[in-house]
């Protein structure tokens, strides 16, 4: 498996916050920001949070790591930017709609005003992102060791 392959395996195999229950799902959903982008927009050319996570929930998006280092084709449901979510740094990846797309996008703000009103669900997603995280570590380091080893 090439790094592009590992790339979008890491965006498929992805379940974030399988375990929410449908009232913390309303809760988080009315918390988040709903926009359409449209093939050749950036996922995240409306957004004025740089460290907000998307969720896209329909659609195709296009995903390229530093100028052509590894792309990958991304498809409903995954979650994205989650790194720029946690540690407020530039994105990694540049990541444009190639299809009409529905993205669900949660800014920072708005995940701390969702933490101080319900602190159990906000350490909840906070798990699930950390959950995320690891689970894209991992695919990435087999697809790593696959082409060292």
């Amino acid at each position: 498996m090439d790094l592009d392959q590992g790339l979008a395996r890491a965006s498929a195999d992805i379940v974030f916050f399988e375990d929410g229950t449908d009232a913390e799902w309303r809760t988080l959903v009315a918390a988040m920001q709903r926009e359409r982008v449209y093939p050749g927009e950036s996922l995240f050319e409306r957004v004025s949070d740089d460290r907000a996570l998307a969720l896209l929930v329909e659609g195709t998006a296009f995903v390229e790591l530093r100028e052509g280092l590894a792309a990958a084709e991304v498809k409903a449901p995954t979650v994205m930017s989650e790194m720029a979510f946690i540690d407020g740094l530039p994105r990694q990846a540049q990541i444009t709609a190639k299809t009409d797309c529905d993205v669900l996008y949660l800014n920072h703000a708005a995940y701390e005003q969702l933490s101080a009103a319900d602190p159990e669900l906000g350490r909840r997603v906070a798990l699930a992102i950390a959950d995320l995280l690891a689970a894209r570590v991992r695919t990435l380091l087999d697809v790593v060791s696959a082409q060292v080893g």
